[in-house]
This record gives structure tokens, sequence and C-alpha cells, in this order.
């Protein structure tokens, strides 16, 4: 309906638009509706992309002057189709193309570089004795960067394929709390911090998938806190909201936090607030909580740092 897309509440019927579409926010579409000429003959029809109570909209908007049949003016009419996910969807399967062909593309050489590099260095690093350290930098150089490119193009060829979900019966605060485990060994000096709130009902999900969800959120709290002198603080929490139906899932930090743009972006494909970023880890989060028909996103209620939320039918 109109109210759930536009967030307007109370009665509309008989209103002018200039008072429905009153707030900052439906500036364009107001404008768009204004700019009609009372001759106008035939619908007039703009995608508007626009911020509603903190979610990022992609709307077609339309519009025509209603006239008698005397060709006397007697009104807009306007409809409003919300193509968010649409438009999302078709952004993924586009990307999800490109990456395709280029991991193909790239991945080809990446061995035969790898091997030559190993190669030289078996045969010629005991035969130099000049600059032999320069040598073995130079080829463990090649071999380091080989992989660096090898794991991007694993992350288009996850981001492209998205295999086939395989659901069983898990618990996933002890799946989040292994994996924090994990984090905390290999870094000792910030405080992890873990909280189940009540009892967390087991749900049907993809094991390697919310691996990856975890590994994800929890690698961007890492950057983030990283970015501060402050003391480094992770925190993983898991409630069941008996009343909304679901498992709510938060992973927060005291890092450099998440401004307003970002709050509306970090989920877009190739975003990225990270100096030499990828912009596919937060967009991987999102395709596999959808996938799971779950939802995610960015808490802007938080004073400090960083709250990302993702919620799972329960």
């Amino acid at each position: 309906m109109a109210k759930d897309i536009l967030d307007v509440t109370g009665n509309l019927e008989r209103l002018s638009y200039r008072d429905v579409f009153s707030r900052s926010e439906y500036d364009v579409i107001r404008k768009s509706i204004g700019a009609l000429k009372p001759d106008f003959k035939e619908i007039t029809e703009k995608n508007v992309s626009i911020t509603i109570g903190g979610a990022r909209k992609e709307l077609i908007v339309r519009a025509a002057i209603l006239k008698t049949a005397q060709r006397e003016y007697q009104g807009v009419v306007i409809t409003i189709d919300d193509i968010t996910d649409i438009k999302r969807m078709q952004q993924i399967m586009a990307w999800g193309e490109v990456a395709r062909k280029v991991a193909h593309e790239i991945k080809n050489p990446l061995t035969p570089i790898n091997l030559s590099a190993q190669r030289l260095k078996k045969k010629f690093f005991g035969q130099i004795s000049d600059e032999a350290q320069v040598f073995e930098e130079c080829v463990e150089t090649i071999i380091s960067e080989v992989e660096i490119i090898r794991q991007l193009v694993d992350e288009f060829y996850r981001f492209a394929r998205m295999p086939e979900t395989k659901r069983e019966e898990g618990d996933i605060a002890d799946l989040g709390k292994q994996i924090l485990g994990n984090y905390r060994e290999l870094y000792p000096d910030i405080d992890f911090t873990f909280t189940v709130s009540g009892e967390v009902p087991k749900l049907n999900f993809d094991l390697a998938k919310l691996k990856r969800v975890f590994v994800n959120l929890l690698e961007n709290s890492l950057w983030a806190v990283k970015q501060n002198e402050s003391e480094a603080k992770v925190y993983l929490s898991v409630e069941h909201d008996r009343d909304g139906g679901v498992v709510k899932v938060m992973v927060e930090d005291n890092g450099i936090g998440v401004s307003d743009e970002d709050h509306e972006r970090i989920f877009d494909l190739y975003y990225s607030r990270k100096e030499g970023g990828k912009g596919l880890g937060l967009s991987i989060v999102k395709a596999i909580i959808d996938e799971h028909g779950g939802k995610v996103y960015s808490d802007k209620g938080i004073e400090k740092g960083a709250r990302i939320i993702f919620e799972l039918p329960a």
C-alpha cells in the first residue's frame, strides 16, 4: 500500500498532494507532480531514489492530469511502485555475471604465474651470490600478491555463484560463540564479549553461509576498532524476540562508527569505507540473510561505534 511505501499515517482521502508529500524527503516527488501542466495529456513517469524512515527506496512515480469530459482540470492521478527489491536483484544479477567473467579471466593465469615464481626460487636461489636477498624478496612478493589476487577472485566467485543453500537444524547462538572464541584467541588485545538473552530456539540454516555472515561482520568490526586509539571492544549478542517471531543477532563495536550516508549504503555492492576495500563483504551478508528469509540493517540508535543486526525467522 502507498502508506507503507511512503511511511505516511492518517487518512489520505481528499488531501492535496502537497499535504501528503509535505515532508522534505518527498521534495523530488512533489516537484515532479507540480511540474505537470494542465494541458498534459499523457502519463509522466519518473524513477525516484529517496530515503524514507531511514530506509533507502527506489520508486517509480507515475502521474497524469485527470480531466472531465469537457476537458476541465479535475486533479492528478498518482501511482507509486516500490521497485527497491527488484532493482537490487537486477544489480546483483548483472554484477554476478560480470563477476563470473572477470573471475574466469583473472584466475586462469594465476596458477602458472605462481608455479613459475616458485620454480625460479627453487632453481636459481642457491646460484645467486649477489643480491640474493633482493631476488628472494621479489619472488616472495610475486607469490604473495598472486595469493591476494586469488582471494579476490574467490570473493567474486562466492558472490556470483552463491551455491545452493543446504539448511540443517542448528544452534546459531553456539555457532556465534564458537566463531567469537576463535577471534578471541587470535586477538588477545581486543575485548570480546558474548551474551545470550533467554532461551534461543534452534533454527534451520546453512552452516557454511552463516559462518560467512559472522566472519564478515566480525572482520568489519575488527577493522573499525583498529582505526581508534581507545581500548578495542567487540560485542556479539543473540536473543529470541518472541513477539517479533525472530532470532536477533547483534554485532557491535566501539570503532569509528557509521555515517548517516553509510547507514543507507554499506550493504550496496562494491561500496566500501575501507581504503582498498572490495565492497563485497556486507553485500554477501545481505544476500545470505535475504536467502534465509531474514533481514539485516545498521542500527542508527548507537552513539559511538557501530551496531549491525540481522534477524532470522524463528
